[in-house]
């Protein structure tokens, strides 16, 4: 009986034992076949990490790269934008050291011609040069200037009784004078330059005239600087001669001028009468501009 209560017992334990074992097979199956994923895809996952790891210092770079080329670009624009500046600092530099240049050659140059006319006028007023036109001009404009400044003060010390008399204005009587005096000048050359070509059909410029007739005054020039010392002191007999003196200067400018360009003519018009014919339309426009400017200098200090 005993026996047979072992042999059953140990059968009892082989069936419940024996389920068991086909269930461990599977989980070790189960454990095998998830391990062997694990192997399998932990590779992709290393190269794929990798592959964006290297994308991602792909687009570090050339970001990276983008930014160096931005700040080389501005580095570039601001050196250059520098260099512009100094290039535009150094051309204003040199052309305004030529322009100073170019006034200090023109005010020797006419210094030596001032001289020149003075020490031999007749000689070298007839030997004119290229550049004796822009020296006429300043000629112009000197005798303008002083002739002005005289004639103020002549006014002020005529106008003047012992300190009382009517206020003589600087501005009213200098600016009108200046001005009237210059285009004057300009105005009589034109009207030579007009019967050299026009009726002695003389083969001549405007500044061949300019030139010519601004060496003439040259002497005229320098005594409209003793007029304009002169009028200062109040000594109006003295004032009066001068200024005399210096038109006359003028007057022998307009004939000389003209005389001097007669064989340059192709006409048989007569000097002389080319001369008179001058004269009368530069003392018309006199008569009646000087009228004007004289009462324009009369009723500014008439109204004090």
């Amino acid at each position: 009986m005993s026996n047979e209560k072992s042999n059953e017992q140990l059968d009892g334990v082989d069936k419940n034992s024996a389920p068991n074992e086909p269930t461990n097979t599977g989980e070790t199956e189960t454990q095998s076949e998830t391990e062997t994923s694990e192997d399998t895809t932990t590779p992709e996952s290393v190269n794929s990490s990798a592959e964006t790891e290297t994308s991602v210092e792909t687009e570090n770079s050339a970001k990276t790269e983008a930014a160096a080329a931005v700040t080389a670009d501005s580095t570039h624009e601001q050196g250059t934008e520098s260099s512009a500046g100094t290039s535009t600092a150094e051309a204003e530099e040199k052309s305004g050291n030529e322009f100073l240049e170019k006034v200090t050659a023109i005010a020797k140059g006419y210094w030596t011609f001032f001289l020149e006319n003075l020490k031999a006028p007749a000689s070298r007023a007839f030997d004119n040069t290229q550049k004796d036109f822009i020296y006429g001009y300043i000629n112009f404009f000197v005798l303008s200037l002083f002739l002005a400044f005289g004639l103020y003060f002549q006014i002020r010390s005529a106008t003047s009784f012992g300190g009382f008399g009517p206020v003589i204005g600087f501005s009213d009587v200098f600016f009108s004078v200046f001005f009237y005096a210059l285009v004057s000048f300009v105005i009589g050359v034109a009207i030579v330059f007009g019967v050299l070509k026009l009726l002695m059909k003389g083969e001549v410029s405007f500044h061949d005239v300019v030139g010519r007739f601004g060496a003439m005054i040259s002497i005229p020039v320098a005594l409209s600087v003793l007029y304009f010392i002169i009028s200062i002191t109040g000594i109006s007999m003295l004032t009066n001669f001068l200024a005399l003196l210096v038109m006359s200067g003028i007057q022998i400018g307009v004939i000389l001028t003209l005389y001097s360009h007669r064989k340059t003519g192709e006409g048989a018009f007569d000097p002389i009468y080319a001369l008179f014919i001058t004269y009368a339309v530069y003392v018309i426009y006199l008569g009646v501009s000087a009228q004007m400017i004289l009462e324009s200098i009369i009723s500014s200090f008439l109204m004090f």
